[in-house]
């Protein structure tokens, strides 16, 4: 973590969410633009929504381990974490994430000779060819995922899951926006199931949520899963509308950590199930940011 005005550094092996799971829980409309972090002292920082979505985006709950809540000084205090991005973008001790439907951001622009890094449990990539495009399926997810096949003329993708022995799984998928004609229907097996959709910076994410597998099961179970374009089943099509919704601003009051501890222990249950990452960022000169990896932190 570095701060441009005072060459102030850190290094931090940060442990998070991906920013774009916890908007695709909370419903984010599709104007959404960009996104408002306010910390507990005031201080507000935006960011365009397109960099908000990336997958090494995270709300940041532990460094080195510990509860960031109870960490002082600078390094203290939940905070948001984009790789790349200079330090004074990052507000800490998060109490508010706003969605603004307005660029409030004169530039989102990378540091120079910065290289995002990977995350895990990584991204499965699944690529399309429609015509002339190659066009990408992708999925944030922490259950296997194989025998992928996309039916065009039927307007549906399959892929098949293996949910572990005594485990709840997800999948996040994100894929380009209008790929499928909508409304879509989502099918476990033969049977359609709820889920979660969000349309916004021109991609769609469909969230999935899989019946905790008994430990007796030792093999764990697996099924078919089905995302099916309108047809003549569009009925069937089941999204769920999520979180706190406004026509013109979202706010989605995550934390308010020393006022209603609560409110945190629910979040994290909430999201027990999703596949953390943990940021590590090397301390670095100003002209030679050295941000190295995202990995699994159990």
């Amino acid at each position: 973590m570095y701060c441009p005005f005072d060459k102030w550094e850190i290094t931090l092996n940060w442990t998070g969410i991906p920013l774009f799971y916890l908007l695709t829980l909370a419903g984010v409309k599709e104007e959404g633009a960009s996104v408002n972090f306010k910390g507990r002292d005031g201080y507000t920082s935006n960011i365009r929504m397109a960099e908000v979505l990336k997958p090494t985006a995270i709300l940041a709950l532990k460094g080195n381990g510990t509860d960031l809540s109870e960490m002082t000084g600078r390094e203290g205090g939940f905070r948001v974490a984009f790789p790349c991005k200079d330090g004074y973008n990052w507000a800490t001790d998060i109490v508010e994430i706003n969605v603004i439907n307005e660029v409030l951001t004169k530039s989102d622009q990378d540091r120079e000779g910065c290289a995002l890094p990977s995350i895990h449990p990584p991204l499965r990539v699944f690529n399309l060819t429609l015509g002339k495009r190659e066009l990408e399926i992708r999925a944030f997810t922490n259950v296997s995922v194989n025998g992928f096949s996309f039916d065009r003329g039927q307007k549906q993708f399959h892929f098949n899951i293996t949910v572990p022995a005594g485990t709840t799984g997800f999948t996040e998928l994100i894929m380009p926006q209008n790929l499928l004609e909508e409304p879509y229907s989502v099918f476990m097996g033969e049977e359609p199931v709820e889920f979660i959709e969000v349309n916004v910076a021109n991609l769609t994410f469909i969230h999935l949520s899989y019946p905790e597998v008994s430990p007796t099961h030792t093999l764990g179970r697996t099924l078919t899963v089905t995302v099916e374009g309108q047809s003549g089943d569009a009925h069937l099509a089941r999204p769920v509308s999520a979180g706190i919704i406004g026509i013109s601003v979202l706010i989605l009051t995550i934390l308010l950590l020393r006022r209603e501890p609560e409110l945190l222990v629910r979040l994290l249950e909430r999201l027990k199930t999703l596949g953390k990452a943990s940021l590590l960022c090397h301390g670095r000169s100003s002209r030679n940011p050295d941000v190295r990896s995202i990995q699994g932190n159990d």
